[in-house]
């Protein structure tokens, strides 16, 4: 009795070592071939600790089972003690995350995938998305409905009259959770005490497709205005599909000689919806939340379904402006394991060369959006920190 008591014992001790390893080596780990290698050896380990405990092999066989077993724990320990000893040193909780996204992003792409990445909040009968986050001390939260509009606005005890235009990302399929709320008081706080408003804009899932969520967000911007806003005193800020957003609807404004924002703030942008920029293909392998399926394909096609527009018109994919006359200052922020790597750097290049006040920066090592994880990741404190330096440098004494 005390033997099988001890053996299940062994076996689960096992399984949950061997499952932290991998998840702590996942979220070291960008190379899809070592991921690949290391999950065939795990499972390997099972497999013979499995045998073993049900199986009564002849002691000869049983111990090189058991050898065999060993070697292939030292080698996911050793793998990994390598994903550790490599730069960039991430911490632990940061490590788990980039892991989360990977197990997710390797789960492929199915409609229970899909709508897990890309997932709506709870609204009243009213229409107003429910939220039940708990915000810091000192600040507010009104979930409102405007011009049939879904509108979020977090204020600061001790405001200043100041506007960061929020537009959240979700592929153009998901809306706005409390899990983005973060942003929010991030926004603020780097702004000097602004008023953050969220744009929930409707989505294709909702059957809002191109120009939609466009025309939603010029709604928006107009409303902000109208209650004693000038455009000098708004920032847009958006994150992936909502950094497309906040590009599109700053060229949508220049083109039609409509009053511009005091500087756009990005965060892993969407620019390229085509997929024909260069890191699509070279970062595939890298990037742990759409490496492994083809969601942000799918989310593509859909977003411009229902209208004769191209992937590659500028109003749907920013990447191919070509003309930056009068853009306002730009601050774009990726992850140099992001498919949308090269896009944005290569957007904020030609802008910086066609004399706009651009800048991009690069954090080595992280994955999309890891801006949200500011609370216990460095590279995440570093980029909001950024944020302020840019916001600071826009108002200058005035900030």
């Amino acid at each position: 009795m005390l033997y099988v008591i001890w053996n299940i014992f062994v076996f689960i001790l096992w399984v949950v070592i061997s499952t932290l390893l991998i998840a702590v080596a996942y979220g070291f780990f960008v190379s899809f071939f070592k991921r690949t290698v290391m999950g065939i050896i795990a499972a390997v380990a099972y497999i013979i600790h499995i045998l073993r405990f049900w199986i009564d092999f002849p002691e000869f066989i049983n111990n090189h089972l058991l050898i065999i077993a060993i070697a292939a724990m030292i080698a996911i320990t050793i793998s990994d003690a390598e994903g550790i000893v490599k730069p960039p040193y991430l911490e632990l909780k940061t490590a788990f995350v980039r892991a989360g996204l990977m197990a997710l992003s390797t789960l492929g792409t199915n409609n229970r995938v899909y709508h897990t990445i890309f997932k709506h909040g709870k609204y009243d009968k009213d229409g107003a998305r429910i939220s039940k986050c708990k915000l810091p001390d000192g600040y507010s939260h009104k979930c409102l409905i405007i011009e049939g509009s879904n509108v979020e606005i977090v204020r600061p005890k001790n405001e200043i009259h100041r506007v960061v235009f929020i537009f959240p990302g979700g592929g153009f399929a998901g809306r706005m959770t409390d899990r983005k709320m973060n942003y929010a008081w991030y926004y603020s706080e780097a702004a000097g005490g602004a008023v953050s408003v969220i744009l929930d804009y409707k989505t294709s899932l909702d059957g809002a497709t191109f120009p939609k969520p466009l025309m939603e967000a010029y709604k928006i911007y107009n409303w902000i205005l109208s209650h004693g806003y000038k455009s000098s005193d708004i920032i847009f800020g958006g994150d992936s599909a909502g950094g497309n957003l906040a590009l599109t609807l700053t060229e949508y404004l220049r083109d039609n000689s409509l009053p511009l924002p005091a500087g756009v703030i990005t965060f892993s942008a969407w620019t390229d919806m085509s997929g024909t920029s260069e890191s699509y293909r070279n970062m595939r392998r890298f990037d742990a939340l759409f490496g492994n399926n083809r969601i942000i394909e799918i989310s593509a096609r859909q977003y411009v379904s229902k209208s004769k527009k191209s992937l590659t018109d500028k109003y749907v994919s920013p990447y191919f402006i070509k003309d930056f006359k009068n853009f306002p200052p730009i601050l774009m922020q990726v992850g140099s394991y992001e498919m949308l790597l090269s896009s944005s750097m290569d957007f904020a290049q030609r802008a910086i060369k066609s004399g706009v006040d651009a800048n991009v920066e690069v954090y080595e090592g992280m994955f999309h959006e890891f801006q949200r994880t500011r609370e216990y990741n460095s590279y995440a404190q570093a980029a909001w920190l950024s944020v302020k330096s840019f916001i600071i440098h826009l108002y200058k004494d005035n900030y």
